[in-house]
């Protein structure tokens, strides 16, 4: 193995055993069609994600695409604090 990867495995793996890096954890909705939830849970894994059932222990959510929501405004909560929203608009660059 080259020592440039070894050396980048070995710091990846200190900064998980030190809870500095964490692996997401991947609630996926269940009305995503079957073939694409397969495909997503390979990807994840290729990636070293896990699953959960629980949607509040999920550090990720998958939703299906929905093609009605082409023509209108989209947007989801990010982070609150107090009284103040960030919000990411979808279909817009960040």
């Amino acid at each position: 193995m080259d020592r440039n990867v070894e050396m980048f495995m070995n710091i990846e793996k200190t900064l998980v055993q030190s809870n500095c890096l964490t692996r997401p954890n991947i609630y996926l909705i269940p009305d995503i069609d079957l073939k694409l939830a397969n495909k997503l849970k390979d990807i994840i894994k290729r990636h070293q994600g896990t699953f959960t059932d629980e949607k509040s222990k999920a550090s990720h959510h998958i939703y299906p695409y929905s093609s009605s929501q082409e023509d209108e405004e989209w947007l989801r909560p990010v982070m609150r604090k107090d009284k103040q929203v960030l919000v990411h608009w979808g279909f817009y660059p960040d």
